[in-house]
Order: structure tokens, then C-alpha cells, then sequence
């Protein structure tokens, strides 16, 4: 019987101790993927470049740190280095380069969803996939919106 007890004991112990530390581990949450309904594919930091005006496109979802974006209402953000999803140099017309900037606040960093569409509050463009390519590599920019599968995104 004392054995008993003493088996009983040390599992409640054990346990306690066990779900005390599993429960004070740090949660790491993945930020979302932005992913592509055109392809599957995700925007990726090309070459998880840490500079301003580094290049986004599309890539093989891989769920590293260049893939993932937090969404704050206004601004997307790399979980890479912390810096924003921008219309690169204010280019108003299609075809501008969707690239990576310091966070500033201006207008060409600022976006918003409409369905499945992330759009521009510079512009109202959507964040498009250039060409409507689906592979590898191909780069995001902004486009009038036109109802393209290179214009719907998963979030």
C-alpha cells in the first residue's frame, strides 16, 4: 500500500512538473504565409535579401522567415527583417515593383483587401503576379485590378 502511494505520489509529481514545463515553454506562432491562388505558390523575399529595395516574387512555399508576412490593417511586414511590402519609388502606372523598404508610414506602403485582392492604397492596384506567370521567380508588382488569378491571395 505505501508503495503504492508512493508511485501515485511521484506521477502526480511528475506530472506536475512536466505540465508546468510544457506550459511555460514560449508559443512560437509562424506568421502567415501570403500565398498565391494563381499557383499556390508564396511571396518570398528573393534570396532573403536584407536590403532596401530588395525584390519580392514568387516561390515554392517554404514557410521560411522571407515567407512570412504579418498583416497589421495597412502594412505588410517580412518576419524576415521586419521591413514593408512597398510600391517601390511611388510608381503610380502598372507594372510597379513590389519590393521591401524600411517602414515609413507613406502611402506607398499602405494596402488593403478587397475579397481576395490586396490593393494598393496609393493607387487601388492590386498586388499582382507579373505576367500572370506561374513559375518560380516570377515578380509581384502592381497592376490594375482586372479579376486575375495572379491578383488573388490567400492571407
Amino acid at each position: 500500500m505505501r508503495v503504492l502511494r508512493r508511485l501515485v505520489l511521484l506521477a502526480a509529481v511528475t506530472g506536475l512538473v512536466a505540465g508546468g514545463t510544457l506550459a511555460s515553454s514560449p508559443a512560437f506562432a509562424v506568421a502567415p504565409l501570403l500565398k498565391s491562388k494563381l499557383n499556390g505558390k508564396c511571396a518570398d523575399i528573393f534570396m532573403f535579401h536584407q536590403e532596401n529595395g530588395a525584390s519580392t516574387v514568387t516561390w515554392d512555399c517554404t514557410g521560411n522567415t522571407n515567407q512570412q508576412w504579418r498583416w497589421d490593417g495597412e502594412q505588410i511586414r517580412s518576419n524576415l527583417n521586419g521591413k514593408c511590402l512597398e510600391i517601390y519609388a511611388f510608381n503610380p502606372g502598372d507594372q510597379g515593383s513590389a519590393s521591401m523598404w524600411d517602414c515609413d508610414g507613406g502611402i506607398n506602403q499602405k494596402w488593403f483587401r478587397n475579397g481576395d485582392e490586396i490593393r494598393s492604397r496609393m493607387n487601388g492596384k492590386c498586388l499582382d503576379i507579373l505576367g500572370g506567370r506561374p513559375e518560380n521567380g516570377q515578380l509581384l508588382v502592381s497592376w490594375s485590378c482586372n479579376g486575375a488569378a495572379s491578383q488573388a491571395w490567400e492571407f
